[in-house]
């Protein structure tokens, strides 16, 4: 059997969940994932990055090759996750596109990447017009990302029944890939029906489906031993072991060309399993050096060995539950295992609920916007164009294609675009984590029933109150956790606090502009704010805060102007009062009559003045969006902590002498001593390495060091290494533009005193950098001076920061031009 008769292709599906909060469409702060700040940032740096820029090492660990893994394997994204990494790591992002560019150029014009379907709906528990519409955005997406036509589509969990199939041929998709628990029977041609209980399926080749409307469309069966040994049998933890089980897959009695092939969560590669990207990078390096097999994907094999034999599916069946799709509608008993004593009776009532509110939402927006849009549906279909391009041009362009006869454009386009966004997010409340995993009140239920919230919000707006019917239905839902009663309790508790309407977009300018250190503006994800007029006024210990805006929201390009008032009690507290019916005039006479109050000294009689100018709801710090009212808390807690320091360093520096007599006499100090004394070298330390990496004093730093040693406190990396990571990031980029062998002495210097003191240098993304710079250093043209070349110096300091990196020298040497 020769490499041309045997092929490998490793697929990776890459994919979170939407996490956006759907009203600001940005992320917050997730704390489950710290020290991240989300979820998505968390595994983007253990996985999706890790595995643009993989190591392959040396026996003595050192990296001797850094390759792009998706520049060999089949892999999807998700498109709301690519739509996340483009805005926070367009460096990734743009290694992801460049792997599928020259993979189109190395196989024979296919290329790695395929689609998904948009949000990871379970697509044979969607209605026909929602998997027509996942299936055309996907493709969308996919075209804006990679400038080409996608050949094959990721079905979310495999899900799959022949509707499905069927509408995926009619958009001219080639392929998907299933498990091979999903295939029913097979035949080759012309021959008997063998049903997969006997035999199982033979995932080396390709299979054909023919499809009630005429057409067919190839399947790939995954090799499931394979595929389950990377996800759970350890085979990750060792390249040698990975590359060896696909090696051992190809069989001599096979008369075709053989295709062994795995699909796995693409998180397998890293995140999951730690370093499981370089066992990756090595297997893919020996198929290749040992000629194992050809490296392909499924879009080149297919066009060089079509499917000659022929399946049948189980209807409505997926990779991730032995019963069909029931774990997305029922109580199966696929569960993730942790919580063995837990029910999921929960998955039903939710599905119920939202499939209620689906409905209503779907025949009102074809009623409605069938007044101004010649196709709601098809409107629809095309919308994604409207979310890859959010733009008041694209808005435009959108309705002026889709505006029925004789209608107003700009009526057309104030009244259609919530319905579209309605639309969207009833798509979204739909994706699949929101029933994988065990309890109602988990994050992924909860971001489905957000987006739940918004639909609710809309419509009400649009005049239509389903809100109450949808909470009665979500009461059905029991909770396992006894805080929480039921879906509606977690809807309550979770889902209610995070709402946001233009009031509190306004309570929220209002608080962080009086609270604003200096004249900076504050920004609101998802809205555009214009100043009309305002206005903030000190009188040393508190600030007034007046103003009048408009507020334009990005997504419905709804508008309204607001004006506020703010009072913050410098330290202590804040709050806010916004309006939407005041008048021009009314407003210049409110500020004039706040402004006057205020610099007499009268807060009494400000605050008055705001209680009978705004009536009703009062906001304050717990009305801000979760980041900013982190950041306004911060300054807060600041501010009492430099207060609270001071009091702790005198302490300390009146009990060190008591300490010491303790420490001498080799008894362990007291809790209360420890914990003052790891406070104040806290402190001390951060301010250490300012004064060092500001004025390169290390001696402070060090006796900071030293102290906590004594003392055996432990003092808190985290800030320490994120100080030292982005310092050094920002001082290697001072090196190399243009490269001077002095600069680079002085860096390295730099990091052999950090190490010198004990403290762990983050290197990755600084390796990084060093190899993507190594790619592009060009010192052939440099002069001579003094004898010696400038090429010679600036080439031997570059090698020696390479070998105190932890590279290959002689790699590195081979990359310099």
């Amino acid at each position: 059997m020769t490499q041309q008769t045997r092929y490998i292709c490793i697929h990776g599906h890459f994919y979170q969940p939407p996490r956006e909060n759907p009203w600001l469409d940005s992320i917050e702060i997730q704390d489950s994932a710290a020290p991240f700040h989300d979820w998505n940032e968390r595994i983007n740096a253990e996985c999706y990055g890790p595995n643009s820029l993989a190591r392959l090492l040396t026996p003595k660990s050192t990296i001797r090759k850094i390759i792009n893994n998706f520049q060999h394997i089949s892999f999807n994204f998700g498109p709301t996750l690519l739509t996340w990494m483009e805005r926070n790591d367009p460096q990734t992002y743009q290694r992801i596109q460049e792997a599928d560019r020259i993979s189109v150029q190395e196989r024979e014009g296919h290329g790695n990447a395929i689609a998904q379907a948009y949000n990871h709906m379970i697509m044979p528990l969607a209605s026909e017009h929602d998997r027509e519409t996942q299936i055309i955005w996907g493709m969308e997406d996919f075209r804006h990302r990679f400038g080409r036509d996608p050949e094959g589509m990721w079905l979310p969990e495999t899900a799959v029944h022949t509707p499905t199939l069927a509408l995926m041929a009619e958009h001219g998709l080639k392929y998907t890939l299933l498990s091979p628990t999903q295939a029913k029977r097979f035949r080759d041609k012309e021959g008997q029906w063998i049903d997969t209980k006997k035999t199982g399926i033979d995932p080396s080749r390709p299979y054909h489906v023919d499809l009630p409307n005429g057409q067919s469309i190839a399947l790939f069966f995954y090799d499931g031993p394979i595929s389950h040994a990377i996800a759970f049998g350890g085979i990750l933890n060792n390249g040698e072991f990975f590359m060896g089980r696909m090696r051992e897959a190809f069989s001599e009695k096979r008369t075709w060309a053989q295709l062994v092939h795995i699909a796995n969560d693409g998180e397998s590669f890293g995140h999951h399993h730690r370093y499981g990207e370089m066992a990756l990078a090595y297997a893919i390096e020996k198929i290749e050096e040992r000629n194992i097999a050809t490296i392909t994907n499924y879009g080149q094999y297919l066009a060089r060995h079509p499917p000659e034999a022929e399946v049948e599916i189980h209807e409505k069946s997926a990779w991730s539950c032995a019963h069909g799709v029931e774990r997305w509608q029922a109580d199966c008993g696929c569960n993730t295992g942790g919580k063995p004593e837990w029910n999921q009776r929960w998955r039903a009532p939710l599905r119920e609920a939202l499939d209620d509110l689906k409905e209503k939402a779907d025949a009102a927006f074809e009623t409605e916007a069938a007044q101004w849009l010649s196709d709601p549906w098809e409107a629809r279909n095309h919308y994604v164009q409207v979310i890859l391009g959010n733009t008041p041009d694209a808005r435009r362009l959108f309705v002026s294609e889709h505006v029925k006869e004789g209608v107003n454009g700009d009526e057309a386009l104030r009244r259609c675009l919530p319905w579209l966004e309605l639309q969207r997010y009833a798509m979204y409340m739909y994706t699949s984590c929101g029933w994988f995993f065990d309890e109602i009140s988990g994050i992924e239920p909860v971001q489905n029933l957000c987006y739940a919230a918004r639909v609710l919000q809309l419509a009400d707006e649009l005049g239509h109150d389903w809100e109450e019917g949808f909470l009665t239905l979500l009461a059905k839902a029991p909770s396992n956790l006894p805080e929480f009663e039921n879906g509606r309790d977690v809807y309550d508790k979770q889902v209610s606090p995070v709402i946001v309407s233009f009031d509190r977009v306004a309570a929220h300018y209002a608080i962080l502009f009086t609270m604003a250190e200096n004249d900076e503006t504050p920004e609101i994800n998802g809205y555009e704010v214009s100043i009309l007029n305002t206005e903030r006024l000190d009188d040393g210990s508190n600030t007034l805060g007046v103003g009048r805006i408009d507020i334009l929201s990005h997504r419905t390009a709804e508008k309204r102007t607001a004006a506020f008032a703010a009072l913050y009690f410098g330290g202590r507290d804040v709050t806010a009062d916004v309006s939407f019916t005041l008048s021009p005039n009314e407003y210049r006479r409110l500020k004039s009559e706040l402004t006057n109050s205020f610099l007499e000294n009268s807060l009494r009689e400000t605050l008055a003045v705001i209680d009978h100018a705004f009536p009703g709801q009062h906001y304050g710090l717990p009305s801000l969006f979760v980041e900013a009212r982190r950041q306004a808390l911060d300054r807060l807690i600041r501010s009492a902590l430099r207060d609270m320091r001071g009091a702790l360093k005198k302490c300390y520096d009146t009990y060190r002498p008591l300490m010491m007599l303790i420490n001498k006499s080799q008894a362990p100090l007291p809790p209360a001593y420890l914990a003052m004394t790891q406070a104040v070298l806290d402190s001390d330390s951060l301010k250490a390495l300012d004064d060092f990496l500001t004025d390169g004093d290390i001696q402070p730093l060090e006796q900071t060091l030293n102290e906590a040693k004594r003392w055996d406190a432990k003092i808190n990396q985290v800030p320490l290494e994120k100080k030292i990571e982005r310092h050094l990031l920002a001082l290697f980029e001072t090196i190399v533009e243009p490269p001077q062998a002095d600069r680079i002495q002085s860096f390295m210097s730099t990091l052999q005193s950090i190490e010198g003191l004990g403290l762990h240098i983050p290197l990755h993304e600084l390796q990084n950098r060093f190899h993507i710079r190594s790619g592009r250093l060009e010192l052939h043209n440099l002069p001579k001076m003094d004898g010696h070349s400038t090429r010679d110096k600036i080439k031997t300091a570059w090698l020696a920061l390479a070998r105190h990196l932890h590279f290959d020298p002689d790699m590195v040497e081979k990359e310099i031009r």
